[in-house]
């Protein structure tokens, strides 16, 4: 989905067209795709009248709006750069550069199968129980709390998760980790914990588990007080959140420690063919 509009969420897929419509200059030739044959014709102007003539057009039902131009039928094609000189008689097709592909000026077709893909791409939300668990997560938090609601999108890619990785990330600590059942990508911008071994800065009975215990989640994926946030968090979201709000990192066998909070991340199921992205806004309550 492109700016929350329906447009962008579907790939059309012509084939065999019933008539092809091909323009070069003022040299126009109609194909008819049932019997093979076509007919020329050197007009002034092919667009406009030539393209809509003779024409009945018969209504599409069952098609999503998005479709507007479709539920009429019609043409589906280009139009070059050069068709302005179709009304732009300072620009005739004679002072054009230098035409080294000779491709067609227009090349519409109107289709016989119109084959429509839906990009898969669900939420484990609907917007209304987003909105709704928004409104009692700001109904619950007390002065000056708040909590990070977060839903998880879903999205069918072919693509390898490691390539994902290399097209995307690029941030200092990005990282990407295969493990049994699933690959994911992450990155973030902010260390969750980094420790060095230092026995003159740490207590003798705490460890680099114990900073990682109290770091995680980050407060930045969860809301504070933390442990309330993530009570309401329980109560609200329908699914766990798994990896996404951890930590993402290494530890030494002598107790250093280096991890990155992984609030930015993309995890793929092994074998499913699915990306799975959670995000999150934060829901503040303040009284003045």
């Amino acid at each position: 989905m492109i700016g929350a509009t329906p447009h962008g969420r579907y790939t059309l897929i012509g084939a065999q067209p019933a008539v092809e419509f091909v323009a070069k200059e003022n040299f126009v030739t109609v194909i008819d795709g049932w019997e093979g044959s076509g007919r020329d014709d050197i007009v002034e102007d092919p667009m406009r009248p030539r393209m809509m003539e003779k024409w009945k057009p018969q209504p599409l039902v069952g098609l999503p709006d998005t479709f507007l131009c479709f539920h009429y039928c019609g043409w589906f094609g280009y139009f070059s750069y050069d068709t302005f000189r179709y009304v732009e008689k300072k620009l005739p097709f004679s002072s054009a550069p230098k035409d080294d592909r000779f491709l067609p000026d227009i090349d519409p077709g109107s289709f016989r199968f119109l084959h429509i893909l839906h990009f898969f791409f669900a939420v484990n939300m609907t917007k209304e129980e987003y909105r709704l668990a928004a409104v009692k997560a700001r109904n619950n938090i007390g002065v000056g709390d708040h909590v990070v609601l977060s839903r998880r999108f879903y999205r069918r890619i072919d693509t390898d998760p490691f390539t994902v990785y290399r097209q995307l990330w690029s941030e200092p600590f990005g990282t990407y980790l295969k493990g049994r059942g699933y690959a994911l990508i992450s990155k973030s911008q902010e260390n969750l914990v980094f420790l060095k071994q230092d026995t003159r800065e740490l207590s003798e009975r705490l460890s680099c588990w114990d900073a990682l215990q109290a770091a995680l989640p980050s407060a930045v994926v969860c809301g504070a007080p933390k442990a309330k946030a993530m009570e309401l968090i329980d109560q609200l979201e329908q699914s766990r959140r798994g990896p996404h709000g951890g930590g993402v990192g290494f530890v030494s066998f002598f107790g250093d420690m280096d991890m990155s909070a992984s609030s930015d991340m993309i995890l793929f199921p092994t074998g499913t063919g699915v990306a799975h992205i959670q995000v999150g806004i934060p829901v503040i309550r303040y009284h003045f």
